[in-house]
Protein backbone atom coordinates (compact mmCIF):
# COMPACT_ATOMS: atom_id res chain seq x y z
CA UNK A 1 0.00 0.00 0.00
CA UNK A 2 1.32 3.47 -1.01
CA UNK A 3 -0.22 5.15 2.25
CA UNK A 4 2.12 6.22 4.73
CA UNK A 5 -1.06 4.83 7.34
CA UNK A 6 0.68 1.69 6.07
CA UNK A 7 4.15 1.74 5.57
CA UNK A 8 4.69 0.03 8.79
CA UNK A 9 2.62 -2.82 7.87
CA UNK A 10 4.48 -6.01 7.07
CA UNK A 11 1.51 -7.08 4.75
CA UNK A 12 3.17 -10.97 4.20
CA UNK A 13 2.98 -11.36 8.31
CA UNK A 14 -0.17 -10.02 7.91
CA UNK A 15 -1.90 -12.43 5.46
CA UNK A 16 0.12 -15.53 6.81
CA UNK A 17 -2.00 -14.12 10.74
CA UNK A 18 1.62 -13.73 12.27
CA UNK A 19 0.89 -10.48 13.49
CA UNK A 20 -0.94 -10.08 16.94
CA UNK A 21 -4.18 -7.89 16.82
CA UNK A 22 -4.31 -5.27 18.83
CA UNK A 23 -7.89 -5.51 20.51
CA UNK A 24 -8.77 -9.04 20.34
CA UNK A 25 -12.66 -9.23 21.44
CA UNK A 26 -14.27 -11.40 23.77
CA UNK A 27 -17.14 -12.83 21.98
CA UNK A 28 -19.69 -15.43 23.83
CA UNK A 29 -21.96 -16.11 20.78
CA UNK A 30 -22.96 -15.39 17.49
CA UNK A 31 -25.51 -12.97 18.74
CA UNK A 32 -22.87 -10.83 21.08
CA UNK A 33 -22.97 -7.16 20.26
CA UNK A 34 -21.54 -5.96 23.27
CA UNK A 35 -18.94 -3.95 21.83
CA UNK A 36 -20.94 -2.43 19.16
CA UNK A 37 -22.42 1.40 20.33
CA UNK A 38 -26.61 0.86 21.29
CA UNK A 39 -27.02 3.50 19.16
CA UNK A 40 -26.81 0.79 16.71
CA UNK A 41 -28.10 -2.16 18.44
CA UNK A 42 -31.17 -0.52 19.72
CA UNK A 43 -32.28 0.64 16.59
CA UNK A 44 -35.34 -1.22 15.06
CA UNK A 45 -34.59 -3.68 12.21
CA UNK A 46 -36.45 -2.54 8.82
CA UNK A 47 -36.25 -3.74 5.51
CA UNK A 48 -36.27 -0.94 2.51
CA UNK A 49 -38.12 -1.20 0.51
CA UNK A 50 -37.26 -1.48 -3.11
CA UNK A 51 -36.89 1.11 -6.01
CA UNK A 52 -39.96 -0.31 -8.10
CA UNK A 53 -38.79 0.94 -11.51
CA UNK A 54 -35.32 -0.61 -10.51
CA UNK A 55 -33.96 -4.12 -11.32
CA UNK A 56 -35.21 -5.18 -8.38
CA UNK A 57 -38.82 -3.88 -8.71
CA UNK A 58 -40.06 -7.11 -10.68
CA UNK A 59 -39.04 -9.65 -8.23
CA UNK A 60 -42.46 -10.93 -6.32
CA UNK A 61 -42.31 -12.45 -3.09
CA UNK A 62 -42.25 -16.30 -3.02
CA UNK A 63 -45.66 -17.50 -1.64
CA UNK A 64 -44.46 -20.89 -1.11
CA UNK A 65 -41.82 -19.93 1.20
CA UNK A 66 -43.33 -17.10 3.52
CA UNK A 67 -42.00 -18.91 6.77
CA UNK A 68 -38.19 -19.64 5.15
CA UNK A 69 -35.21 -17.89 6.51
CA UNK A 70 -31.74 -18.93 5.28
CA UNK A 71 -28.97 -19.26 7.87
CA UNK A 72 -25.53 -20.04 6.81
CA UNK A 73 -24.98 -23.60 8.28
CA UNK A 74 -20.97 -22.42 8.52
CA UNK A 75 -22.19 -20.46 11.43
CA UNK A 76 -24.07 -22.64 13.55
CA UNK A 77 -22.70 -26.35 12.85
CA UNK A 78 -19.77 -25.99 15.59
CA UNK A 79 -22.48 -24.79 18.18
CA UNK A 80 -23.56 -27.12 21.40
CA UNK A 81 -27.02 -27.08 19.79
CA UNK A 82 -26.52 -28.52 16.67
CA UNK A 83 -23.94 -30.85 17.76
CA UNK A 84 -25.82 -32.76 20.29
CA UNK A 85 -28.45 -34.07 17.55
CA UNK A 86 -27.97 -35.98 15.44
CA UNK A 87 -29.38 -35.17 11.93
CA UNK A 88 -30.91 -37.73 10.12
CA UNK A 89 -32.45 -36.35 6.70
CA UNK A 90 -34.58 -37.40 4.04
CA UNK A 91 -32.50 -38.18 0.76
CA UNK A 92 -33.60 -35.69 -2.11
CA UNK A 93 -35.85 -36.42 -4.65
Amino acid sequence: MAHPFFASINWTDLEHKRITPPFKPQVTSDTDTRYFDREFTGESVELTPSDSNGPLGAIQEEPHFSQFSYQDMASTMNTPSFMNHSHNFPPMQ
